[in-house]
């Protein structure tokens, strides 16, 4: 039972960290969208969220080269650069969940079975790793957050009658 726990806690501590990174994410992004800003940069390519550090890194990089590519005041500055570190703190606790979720999987993989140990360790971490970082991006995903609000409006509609 307890396996079965820290097995869980793992995952999780991984898929919401990351969660939560990307809506510091999709909140900036949703600001700078807001400003006419033009740039020649392609987006980073999605992913590389199998990979925060580098994902990380390249967003950075984009960031950085849309600023020098706009005027952009100190005070947009200083929210880019808030963001940057929010954004990055939240990864590396992912990150971190991750890498407990990965020693947490093969325990309760090599108590599950003696034959194939690693082939079913990866392939219950890639399994497991993708169905987190889809969960972050279903959970942001503009299509989820409309369908969540037409059930509250429904809800609300329900409640005044």
């Amino acid at each position: 039972m307890i396996l079965l726990l820290e097995f869980l806690s793992s995952w999780l501590i991984f898929t919401f960290s990351l969660y939560q990174g990307l809506l510091e994410l999709t909140g900036q992004l949703a600001s700078v969208r807001e400003q006419p800003i033009q740039t020649s940069q392609d987006k980073v390519s999605p992913w590389l969220w199998l990979l925060p550090p580098v994902k990380m890194r390249k967003e950075k990089e984009r960031i950085l080269t849309i600023l020098a590519e706009n005027q952009v005041s100190r005070d947009q500055l200083r929210k880019v650069v808030g963001f940057l570190d929010k954004a990055t703190g939240w990864f590396y606790v992912a990150l971190g969940g991750w890498l407990l979720a990965v020693a947490e999987t093969y325990l309760a993989v090599a108590q599950l079975t003696t034959h194939g140990l690693l082939f079913k360790t990866l392939l219950a971490l890639l399994i497991l790793t993708a169905l987190g970082v889809a969960n972050g991006f279903y959970r942001t995903s503009e299509k989820r957050q409309d369908r969540a609000l037409q059930q509250i409006d429904q809800a609300i509609e329900k409640r005044k009658k």
